[in-house]
């Protein structure tokens, strides 16, 4: 069903729109002001907002601004006078879809809505695919299962929950299946890459500021805590959080509330807190540049997320996922998967985990032009240690995961000459984590 807020200060428009919205069999929600549309819009997620651009207590644009700064995803239609068009057209610069004056005809609105909820409902059906044919988060190892049961436990608790593993093995993957099989499900789930944001954005971004709080502050911008609502933040990379903000954020999970940049008040949230890192959050706390207070406060329920290295009985059926939906996407025939091709997957130990996986069969099937997969539309550093037909025991040389591992870096290395970004997007693993496991080969 398409969710639609109307905020409209005449109330006996606002209650014509939302009997006559109802009644299309939208599902309604109303507000007689600005601040009642701006406290509606932090707690739940529309697919339509209609919005007069003169209201009590905050305008219109106000309030715009807000869902603009929060979310890009609602369409907006914006309610103007006949008298105050300067204003639509500024409306629409902040980020607004659509406007009417007043006075319009009922029947007009409704049609222009119409078209708009089929727009929304069209992209609905497409996330719901692409969510379906992106879940990665597959496989029957013991492991594997282990990690669903452990999800099944906890996914309605309000515990908090810590997912380590390394990159590429699905961690917000597992952060989402957590919160899509929660009583959460239809509540936000924010995503927090603390890796990917800069230092002097985090706490904006985490905890919101007051207007005047710092210059450039011209509004009051609401926080991730506080968007949340009741739903799930998932702090990503945590392990890579400046320790000031550590602090920070250990007060707010043990208040249980935040304060605002500028900000005089503490401000309760109510969001379950899942946190996930690539790191050595052990090693950390003993470097001391993670704290031991934050990390037992983020440890409680503990989800490790195996290597691929480690659960090869599941690279086959992962690989047929990834094939099959990029032959669709592609619109490629290919009826066959040579034996040799499957030979190399699960001998190969996958540096890059799930990620590089998926990568490599997007590749494999782009680069196919026959009907059939075989190893020559595998990436060079796949096929590189394929043994002779006779696969005799005096061709293989016996080496530890830990010498594969670092004989395939030096191997990347030398073919890019020391080029570090090149060399981890050939190996299919991120730069960080090309550096972390240089230092730990102390390789300079």
């Amino acid at each position: 069903m398409i969710n639609i807020l109307v905020a409209e200060d005449e109330l006996i428009m606002l209650k014509v729109l939302e009997k006559e919205l109802s009644s299309s069999g939208y599902f309604v929600q109303i507000a007689k002001d600005g601040a009642e549309a701006s406290n509606l819009c932090s707690k739940n997620t529309f697919d339509i907002i209609l919005l007069d651009i003169k209201m009590p207590f905050k305008t219109g644009l106000e309030v715009l601004k807000e869902i603009r700064l929060a979310s890009k995803d609602p369409i907006v239609i914006m309610i103007t006078a006949f008298a105050s068009i300067e204003s639509a057209v500024q409306a629409m610069k902040l980020g607004a879809d659509d406007y009417i004056t007043k006075p319009y005809d009922t029947n007009e609105l409704l049609n222009k809505i119409s078209q708009y909820a089929k727009i929304k409902q069209h992209k609905k059906n497409n996330d719901i695919v692409k969510d379906n044919s992106n879940n990665n988060f597959s496989g029957d190892n013991i492991l594997i299962r282990e990690i669903k049961n452990t999800i099944n436990k906890v996914k309605d608790l309000n515990t908090t929950i810590l997912i380590t593993g390394e990159n590429g093995t699905g961690k917000s993957l597992i952060a989402k299946e957590i919160h899509k099989n929660s009583c959460r499900k239809n509540l936000p789930f924010i995503h927090i890459d603390c890796a990917a944001l800069p230092e002097n954005l985090i706490e904006s971004e985490l905890f919101g500021y007051e207007k005047g709080a710092f210059t450039g502050a011209i509004v009051t911008k609401k926080g991730k805590f506080e968007l949340a609502g009741k739903g799930t933040i998932f702090l990503d990379e945590i392990g890579v959080m400046p320790l000031h903000l550590q602090a920070k954020l250990l007060n707010t999970l043990q208040e249980k509330s935040i304060d605002r940049i500028g900000g005089t008040n503490r401000i309760p949230y109510e969001a379950r807190i899942i946190a996930a890192t690539n790191e050595n959050l052990e090693k950390c706390v003993e470097n001391r540049t993670f704290r031991k207070d934050l990390y037992y406060r983020l440890n409680v329920v503990r989800i490790e997320v195996v290597p691929l290295r480690y659960r090869k009985d599941d690279i086959i059926n992962l690989s047929k996922i990834f094939i099959d939906r990029f032959i669709k996407s592609m619109n490629k025939y290919i009826s066959t998967v040579d034996d040799e091709f499957w030979e190399l997957l699960e001998r190969y130990d996958w540096p890059g985990n799930v990620r590089e996986l998926e990568n490599v069969m997007e590749s494999a099937v782009a680069l196919c032009d026959s009907e059939i997969l075989t190893a020559k539309d595998l990436p060079i550093r796949i096929c590189k240690d394929k043994f002779p037909k006779s696969d005799s025991k005096q061709n293989r040389i016996k080496i530890s995961i830990k010498q594969q591992e670092l004989l395939t870096i030096m191997a990347a290395l030398e073919m890019f000459e020391g080029h570090r970004e090149k060399t981890a997007q050939y190996l299919g693993i991120s730069r960080r984590t090309l550096q972390y496991k240089l230092r730990s080969y102390n390789i300079k």
